[in-house]
């Protein structure tokens, strides 16, 4: 891959991936809120992996986590903790997932909260595959995104020059210059 077309389109890409991880959180983080709220008066159920947390404790930590991340990923100016913030998380998850497996759960993840059984009905296993989707493509990204950075296919410079949009305006507010000094 070429400097000059990495320079062009990574960026751009970045912010598409963390846009799209910040709005998969949201979604995710509020439906696991509202199971927890709706679980509130039911009988607490042990988490089956951190058994001395119930499963509304569990949904509650784990939205409000998201949510966190998300607001993070929306608010901060850095791409790189950006980035490393979503390969934290996903890291996490899979550690989780692994750690089920590792138990021999047969369950179904809660990565979307209790609202999935109205939501989906006997589909569930099917939706624990779209979610083990959505953890690779968290996970793998990230880390093709910070491996470019730090092997030099797009520098910190480009990165914060593609932000300010189409035709210029970096953290400077002068026109961006790319690899070759000519503003791509």
């Amino acid at each position: 891959m070429c400097g000059i077309e990495a320079a062009r389109w990574v960026p751009r890409a970045e912010r598409v991936f963390l846009g799209s991880v910040a709005g998969i959180l949201v979604i995710t983080g509020l439906l696991k809120l509202v199971s927890a709220v709706g679980m509130r008066g039911s009988v607490a159920v042990a988490d089956p992996l951190f058994y001395f947390l119930n499963q509304t404790d569990m949904l509650v930590g784990v939205g409000v986590v998201e949510l966190g991340v998300a607001t993070f990923l929306v608010m901060s100016g850095n791409a790189l903790w950006r980035l490393g913030a979503v390969l934290w998380l996903a890291s996490l998850f899979l550690l989780y997932r692994l750690g089920l497996v590792f138990i021999g759960f047969q369950g179904n993840c809660l990565c979307l909260g209790k609202p999935r059984a109205w939501m989906l009905g006997p589909e569930g296993r099917r939706m624990d595959g779209v979610m083990a989707g959505m953890l690779a493509y968290m996970l793998v990204l990230s880390l093709m995104f910070l491996w470019w950075r730090r092997n030099g296919v797009v520098t910190s410079a480009e990165a914060e020059a593609g932000e300010g949009g189409e035709g210029g305006g970096g953290a400077t507010g002068g026109p961006a210059k790319g690899v070759d000094g000519y503003g791509i």
